[in-house]
């Protein structure tokens, strides 16, 4: 599968595991959902090998094996001592597995402290592996955006990038006048209105728990399956020379660049609210220059 291609695969697979994640964990004690959750992150990974064209090392996966015991002790044991414990050795011994499921060489050839530092490096690498994915896949859409849908999927991109924005400037507008703030409480209980949400911070909790687990699912694949292996030192061909990977000349695109409808998008919004903000001003002191002659 081509590079960019399966980052848009992970990214969604991510999310699929954070939405499971939220359907498992929020709001729930720890039980069965921990095994099961487990063992549909490990599923996933394997099966992701393929399109990414990476071999597993299945001498490598028996960290899996403790893996699953502790997930299943979760389930077992009440004492929130033990419960953080177990989720600790799952933690260490998920990081070891992603670490060591691709690579040539056995697990077991590596000292303790080279596994405790793969460990910690592992940890350390996932966000920015996820971030690479995000990148990687946000690449793809760009370019099948020229492909297809340009404009439509252009417009997407401006709500996208013009919804954060206008929260922004509509808490700082509504923390500096009451009245505007009144205003924006009856536009966004319309809003929950209209689209059944009844809760939002129950809705904004679930949202950050599947961004959460979605990410440290994007950051996994990538670092197990798409990270560079150097290869070792004693590689070489018959002649003695050693092996060297070939580079890739191929050259990039620039990463990020917004087009003349999302630009239009973002901005016209802000001018908008802006707008709003200086007639329901202007609107208002009209009606106290009313009261006051009254």
């Amino acid at each position: 599968m081509e590079r960019r291609a399966f980052a848009g695969l992970t990214v969604g697979v991510g999310l699929l595991v954070g939405a499971l994640a939220t359907l498992f964990f929020y709001g729930k004690q720890f039980g069965l959902s921990v095994p099961i959750f487990v063992g549909i992150v490990s599923a996933l990974i394997l099966i992701l090998s393929r399109p990414a064209g990476r071999a597993i090392n299945w001498r490598n996966l028996w960290p899996l094996l403790p893996v699953m015991f502790f997930a299943v002790m979760t389930a077992l044991r009440d004492d929130w001592v033990i419960l953080w414990l177990n989720l600790g050795a799952i933690l260490a011994l998920g990081a070891l597995l992603l670490h060591y499921v691709s690579l040539p060489r056995a697990l077991d050839t590596d000292s303790f402290a080279e596994q405790t530092g793969n460990v910690i490096q592992t940890s350390f690498m996932v966000l920015p592996y996820a971030i690479g994915e995000g990148g990687e896949a946000w690449s793809w859409l760009r370019e099948a955006r020229h492909n297809r849908g340009r404009q439509f999927t252009s417009a997407l991109r401006g709500l996208a990038f013009a919804t954060p924005v206008i929260l922004v400037f509509a808490l700082l507008l509504g923390s500096a006048d009451a009245v505007f703030a009144s205003y924006v409480n009856k536009a966004w209980m319309g809003v929950q209105h209209l689209l059944g949400i009844q809760y939002f911070g129950d809705s904004f909790g679930q949202l950050g728990v599947t961004l959460v687990f979605g990410t440290l699912m994007t950051g996994a694949v990538g670092y197990s399956l798409m990270r560079k292996i150097t290869p070792p030192a004693e590689l070489v061909d018959e002649e003695g020379n050693p092996i060297s990977l070939p580079q890739s000349d191929e050259k990039r695109k620039p990463g990020f660049k917004l087009s003349m409808i999302e630009s239009g998008i973002i901005l016209g919004s802000v001018a908008l609210l802006f707008t709003a903000f200086v007639v329901i001003q202007f609107a208002y002191f009209l009606r106290r220059q009313e009261q006051y002659q009254r």
